[in-house]
Parts: C-alpha cells; structure tokens; sequence
C-alpha cells in the first residue's frame, strides 16, 4: 500500500516537473513568437501557459494549438510536445516534435535540434504499432472510444504502451472489440471480423387438430353431405319353400272373416325336417347380422400425445446439441491466439438455438401428457355393441370396459 502511495507521489511530481518545464520553456520563446499574428493569438498563448502552470495540461494544449493555427509560429509545436510528453502520450509528442523541426527547418537551433531529436528516439521506444485487419469496406475504427480511421486500414496505427480498447461498427454488421495489451516496439496484428445481422424469421405455428374433426377436413369447411344413390331393381327372390300349415292357437280362434295384419301375424318359422329339400329348390342359409362396430374414444388423442412426447424427446436433444456447440464455439474463441469475434457471434446463435429447442421441448412434453391423459380417461367410458344372434333368436352385448 505504501509503495503505491509513494508511486503516486512520484507521478504526480513528475508531472508538476514536466509542467514547470513546459512554462519555462514557454517563456523562453522568442518574443517574435509570443507576439506573432494579432491580440486574440496573444491572448490564446498567454492562457495555454497559465492552464499549463495551474495543472490543466489538455486545456493548454488547445490553447497552444489556437495560437498556431493563427500564427503559424513553428516554436509553440515544442510546446506542444511537452505538454503530451507530461500526460504520457508519446505518439503525440512525437507528432509535435517532428513538425516542430520540420516548420523549423535552419532556424532550430543545433543545440535545441539535438535535444528534440533525442527525445523522439526514447519516446520512439515507447510506442507499438498494431494492424488491423478483416474488416469490411468503410467501417469504422475506434481506439479507446477515439475514432481513429475507417477501413481499409493499410499503414500500421501507432499506439503507446499499456492497455487499449479496440473497437469496430459498419452498418448491417455486428459491432467487435478487442481489448489488448501492449509493450514498447511490439508489433501487433488484431483481426477483427464484424458479424453480419441475422434475419430472423416468425417460425410456422403450430395449430393443434380440433377434436372430431378428420384429418383431410378443415375444420372451417362445409359438412360433407352424401349424394343420393340411384334406385336398383330389387334382387329376385328364391321361389318360396311350401310349409306346414300353421297352428297357432290365437290364429285359429279368429273369425274367417277377420284377416290378420301381417304385422301380428307370427313368423313363419321352417318346420326342421331331416329330409334333404325336393331337387331343385334352394334353400336360403340363415343370416348372421354381422356385429357393429366398437368405437375406441380417445384413441386419437393418445395417439397425439405420443407425437407430441416424441417430438419433445428430439427438441432436447437438439437443445442437447447446439449446447455442445455453443462450448464448442466458447472454447475456440478463448483458446485462439488471435481474437475472432465470429466465434463469438456464432456462440451467441447457438445458445439461444439452445434454450429455445429446451424450451419447445418442455412445450411439447407438457401438451403431449395432457393430451394423453384425456384420451386415456375418455377411453374408460362403456362403449356398448349389439349383436343379434341368428334367427332372432337372442342378443349378445359385447363391449369394452
């Protein structure tokens, strides 16, 4: 703790040092360059070293930059440089130092000249170069929320030493950033790859089939009418077996005046008789009612359940699947020794693929139970079916319980 305090004690000295030699420096400027151009430049040189003196060194440097741009005095550039030499920018101080003795030219003094060119060697060492590549044309490139250029990006951007952010947008692209760490004279390259937006699609609902309804029948549609059969002649009967006279004790009691109704009349029942019919005559076999159908309800509510339980199980395992994927994706982007931010983009994509086939899945189990345990508890319902025995002569009940 107590070193970090007296680091900090050594910084701020450092700068108040630097700060003090940028005064002194100034004063030291020609007085052609102090009072080169008009009343408002002087003005502007005469606040850059009072902000300069009071600590406010990014204040000064936009006065001193003021003065220059109406005077065009060459001097105030080392001023300049100093000042960015104070706040640990040595890309910038470079830049001033080397316009200083370019305007200058032969009116730099040697011994000045020496000493500046010295500088721009040690700050030289503190400075790293970084390349940025894969970036689609005119995106914007920003160096710790500075905008620096726009792609294509040929010559190398120099940076100073330490930790910086670099970021990226294009429109209809993913924005990325990189956060990288440098030394002195490193020679860096940053590849950063702007992912494409994803068109997203509304995905096909699913519309559950109406109880009752057939499945090649819309449930909106007309009711199906049967169209009328046209008449067929009658089949013709087998000529009528002779029988025994009947002896029916109510029948013989009428009058013979008073007929009987056919529908009181009882059935003609054939004698049994073991001898074979006359040749010829074709005897009908007796007809057996054939039994009617037993409907099983729910059956096709179970049924659907068991679609929707299957469909469940593939869901989660493509749930499962992207899930692999999305680990897949996290691991290579981590483990590359250059950062590509299309891993990561496609890592995002199959985790929401993930959570959404986990999510469908859990859906469908859910409706696929219920939809089963209604049809199960539909189909212990009775269902009842009549079957006459042959000759009338009796009725079977069968059906499921």
């Amino acid at each position: 703790m107590e070193d970090a305090v007296s680091m900090g004690k050594m910084r701020s000295i450092a700068r108040q040092t630097a700060l003090q030699v940028i005064v002194l420096g100034a004063l030291a400027t020609p007085q052609a360059a102090r009072a080169g151009g008009n009343e408002a430049a002087r003005k502007h040189y005469d606040r850059a070293t009072e902000l300069a003196d009071d600590g406010q060194p990014e204040a000064a440097i936009v006065e001193f930059q003021r003065f220059y741009d109406l005077t065009h005095q060459f001097a105030v550039l080392y001023d300049i440089g100093q000042v960015y030499l104070s706040l640990a920018k040595p890309v910038e101080a470079v830049d001033a130092y080397q316009r200083y003795l370019a305007d200058g030219g032969k009116r730099v003094p040697a011994a000045r000249r020496a000493e500046v060119e010295k500088e721009i060697e040690r700050q030289n060492a503190r400075i790293a170069t970084v390349r940025i590549r894969g970036l689609p044309q005119g995106a914007v490139v920003r160096l710790d929320g500075k905008e620096i250029a726009k792609a294509p990006i040929t010559a190398p951007v120099r940076v100073g030493m330490g930790t910086h952010t670099i970021a990226a947008s294009a429109e209809g692209y993913e924005p990325a950033k990189i956060e990288i760490e440098l030394v002195g004279e490193d020679r860096h390259v940053v590849e950063l790859v702007l992912a494409k937006h994803l068109v997203e699609t509304p995905s096909r609902r699913l519309v559950a089939p109406m109880v009752g309804t057939p499945p090649h029948v819309s449930p909106v549609s007309p009711p199906l009418r049967a169209a009328p059969m046209a008449a067929e002649p009658a089949p013709a009967l087998p000529p009528a077996v002779p029988s025994a006279p009947m002896a029916a004790a109510a029948v013989a009691d009428l009058p013979a005046s008073v007929g009987v109704p056919a529908e009181l009349a009882p059935p003609m029942v054939p004698p049994v008789s073991s001898q074979p019919p006359p040749a010829g005559v074709k005897v009908a076999a007796p007809s057996v009612a054939s039994p009617l159908p037993v409907t099983k309800p729910g059956r096709g509510l179970r049924m659907a359940g068991l679609v929707c339980g299957a469909t469940a199980i593939a869901s989660v395992g493509a749930g499962v699947f992207f899930g692999f994927e999305t680990r897949a994706h996290s691991n290579s982007a981590q483990s590359a020794p250059v950062y590509n931010s299309a891993y990561a983009a496609r890592g995002r994509l199959y985790e929401d693929l993930q959570w959404t086939a986990f999510g469908v899945g859990a859906g469908l189990a859910v409706t696929g139970a219920l939809l089963y345990a209604i049809g199960a508890a539909s189909s212990s319902a009775p269902a009842v079916a009549l079957v006459p025995l042959p000759a009338g002569a009796g009725v079977s009940a069968e059906g499921t319980f």
